[in-house]
């Protein structure tokens, strides 16, 4: 060792003890008089702390970071898909309005499923004169059957084996995030500015009670994930802040695109 170096006898032991080598009392063969292992530095194979990612410049990143970019990285083939994917929910919700009308008697006239003058898509439909119908329904349709989606997603988390990666992300991102946010795209807007949507044509005006009853729903939905993703991805799940902050993230998102800046 050179004179000179920062690092000492005691350096050197604490580190071969960090890495589990039961003869760092000694060196050379012979045993250092004066030092002992620092107890509390032994680390045995059950309890290793959580490993860092080192990006190129030797900075270790937070896990709460390495859990957020882990889930991007391990995620991209659904990312890929998240264009034509709005355009398969724009056309599943449309026809949900439809379906509603349908079973009740109705015609429907029109059917947009493209970006048209705001709009994400719309549907039109008409009903003989005098014939009732209930105009709520077919407003709430594509919601119940998110939520039905939703409750799928539960049910097939509730699996005692695991499912292989790309089945679990699946059920997750296209049976669960995605509803969520085509249900949120509707409700924020609604709980926050009265837009004129389709809970709005089904529930009229929104009063606070009902932003109030819209926002705890949102916390149970969140929690819901939570478990969900927890059940579904198993040692590969997200911790409770990494998923929290991608939640809030993802609420902060949904408001930016979908509240116009007042």
């Amino acid at each position: 060792m050179p004179p000179h170096s920062d690092f000492n006898d005691q350096t050197l032991i604490e580190r071969a003890i960090t890495d589990e080598n039961p003869q760092a009392l000694t060196r050379h063969g012979q045993a250092i008089p004066g030092l002992q292992a620092p107890e509390s530095r032994a680390i045995s194979t059950d309890q290793r702390p959580r490993l860092y990612i080192i990006n190129p410049e030797g900075v270790e990143m937070h896990p709460i970071a390495k859990d957020i970019i882990g889930f991007f990285t391990t995620h991209w083939p659904h990312l890929l898909l998240l264009i034509p994917a709005v355009l398969v929910f724009t056309i599943v919700h449309e026809f949900s309005h439809c379906v509603a009308a349908w079973v009740q008697g109705g015609t429907v006239t029109e059917f947009v499923w493209l970006p048209t003058g705001g709009v994400w898509g719309y549907m039109a439909y008409t009903f003989p004169p005098g014939y009732w119908y209930s105009p709520e329904l077919i407003a709430v349709a594509p919601y119940v059957m998110w939520i039905g989606c939703c409750g799928l997603a539960g049910l097939l988390a509730l699996k005692r084996d695991p499912y292989p990666f790309w089945i679990s992300s699946s059920i997750f991102v296209w049976l669960f995030i995605g509803p969520v946010a085509d249900i949120a795209n509707a409700a924020f807007p609604y709980a926050l500015l009265n837009a004129n949507n389709d809970l709005r044509d089904a529930f009229g005006s929104c009063t606070w009670m009902v932003a109030f009853g819209i926002g705890l729903l949102a916390l149970i939905v969140t929690g819901a994930g939570y478990w969900l993703q927890t059940r579904l991805y198993r040692d590969r799940r997200l911790g409770a802040v990494a998923y929290c902050t991608l939640a809030a993230s993802a609420v902060v998102l949904a408001g930016a695109i979908t509240v116009p800046i007042l």
